[in-house]
């Protein structure tokens, strides 16, 4: 347990010292920020599309006649995604179940993401700027944590049947 933890702070205090460097500082580490979040103003402006808005994204804005949302640092999924990865290589088991962790976490939380900021612009055309922000604040982003150490804990208990019924008899 101990090791656990003190890998998981490791990795948990290494992601955060990189993502708070400032930007301006760290010209190619703002290039991968900006890039990252305009991605997900693509993806999701493209969803939007599919679903029958007239949208219009313009970097990291998401756009449409009722209504304008911005993609920024917080709206990423990058942080509970860390926690996730984090858990992950720290937890005590075969490389291979972890590399398949990995992986599927980060594309699970990716998809879960893009759920999260299409149904965000769906709150803020058909209900009030209130409603927006606790939608937004106090429902998405405790939820999404919760979700990644969900997700961990599946993980864990499906890595440790799988490196159990790896040891031979």
């Amino acid at each position: 347990m101990l090791r656990f933890l003190l890998i998981f702070g490791v990795l948990m205090g290494v992601f955060y010292a990189v993502v708070l460097l400032p930007p301006d500082e760290h010209p190619t580490l703002g290039s991968f920020f900006t890039g990252y979040l305009n991605f997900y103003s693509q993806i999701s402006g493209a969803v939007l599309d599919v679903l029958g808005h007239d949208i219009t994204v313009y970097g990291q804005s998401i756009s449409s006649p009722e209504f304008q949302v911005r993609v920024v640092r917080g709206c990423d999924a990058m942080d509970a995604t860390a926690l996730f990865v984090a858990a992950v290589i720290a937890s005590p088991v075969a490389l291979r179940s972890k590399i398949s962790g990995v992986l599927g976490g980060i594309l699970l939380l990716g998809l879960i993401n893009l759920i999260r900021i299409v149904s965000l612009f769906y709150a803020g055309i058909h209900f009030s700027s209130k409603t927006f922000h606790t939608l937004h604040v106090e429902v998405w982003q405790p939820l999404f944590i919760l979700l990644a150490v969900c997700f961990w804990l599946l993980w864990a208990t499906w890595a440790k049947r799988r490196t159990a019924s790896d040891v031979p008899t």
